[in-house]
């Protein structure tokens, strides 16, 4: 049937798509420099990986400079590679020349373009980062706009719903009674608001104000700073300690991470009076008032 109808079959030297397939020659190959140059070119300007969110735009602007001429292109490309009209000097004419260029011409080229580069990617242009935050937010929480200073404070243990109820219930025995140590070491009276003045290096409870509602948790805390004159307007700056329990033994440690604030001396629920200094600085205090739940 091809002889019939005057068609033959010939074959190609190797490796000659560059030359003789009119995609290659009119489509392909312009695309590819388009977008080896337009690489480059963003590649000596800024410093830095190449970030997924910067491809898109870099291939609109490629396909943006191909779609100006690539139809006529096309069409043009039956002719590069001599097709139609058949011709085939089209493709002879392309092949490269055995002649030897000059050698002080080609190093003259070659440093005028190594300094132009040079030029282009002396001061290349710094892109700002775009900083990628991460929410972290616990299960069940609800995610809030600001941050409360007594956050840090409520981190570990749950809220303790009953403290108010329980105070009054054991107020006026915590007004006027002794609170007897369970080792009878000793007693301490329990103070009357306002008139606590606790010493450097002493150890308090203190109350610290909810973020959601109008009850305090309270917190054993040791006072490492005073700032202020009256006591009345007496600051202090406090490391709180934590509540650990171990089989039925209790007893307060400090946290991996100091917990630190300054306190008014309003805050100052009680002055702890004893302690005992367990190993690995853990503190056990037989003076606590049964009606604090401590955190």
């Amino acid at each position: 049937m091809c002889a019939t109808y005057e068609i033959s079959f010939v074959l190609l030297p190797p490796n000659p798509t560059h030359l003789c397939q009119p995609l290659e020659v009119s489509y392909f190959a312009p695309m590819k420099r388009t977008w080896r140059r337009i690489l480059t070119e963003w590649t000596s300007k800024r410093r830095g990986p190449f970030q997924k969110s910067d491809f898109p735009y870099l291939l609109n602007k490629t396909l943006t400079e191909l779609g100006v001429n690539s139809a006529q292109n096309l069409k043009s490309g039956f002719r590069t590679t001599g097709i139609i009209p058949l011709d085939s000097n089209q493709v002879l004419k392309r092949l490269p020349s055995a002649k030897k260029t000059d050698d002080e011409s080609s190093n003259t080229a070659l440093t005028a373009f190594f300094l132009d580069f040079l030029k282009e990617t002396r001061m290349p242009e710094k892109k700002p980062a775009r900083k990628r935050s991460k929410i972290k937010v616990v299960p069940g929480k609800t995610v809030e706009a600001t941050i409360n200073e007594e956050d840090s404070l409520n981190n570990e243990g749950e809220e303790v719903e009953d403290i108010l109820r329980e105070r009054e219930k054991n107020n006026s025995d915590n007004e006027n009674n002794l609170i007897e140590n369970e080792d009878s070491e000793s007693q301490i009276e329990i103070h009357e608001e306002n008139n606590l003045v606790p010493s450097l290096q002493s150890f308090v409870i203190v109350k610290v104000p909810t973020a959601t509602t109008s009850k305090f948790k309270y917190f054993v805390a040791l006072v490492l700073e005073k700032y202020g004159e009256e006591e009345e307007n007496m600051n202090y700056l406090v490391r709180y300690l934590r509540k650990r329990k171990t089989g039925e033994d209790v007893y307060f440690a400090f946290p991996n991470i100091p917990d630190e604030s300054i306190i008014a001396n309003k805050n100052v629920e009680f002055k702890l009076a004893t302690s005992i200094k367990l190993r690995r600085e853990r503190y056990k205090f037989k003076n606590i008032p049964k009606y604090l739940a401590l955190e």
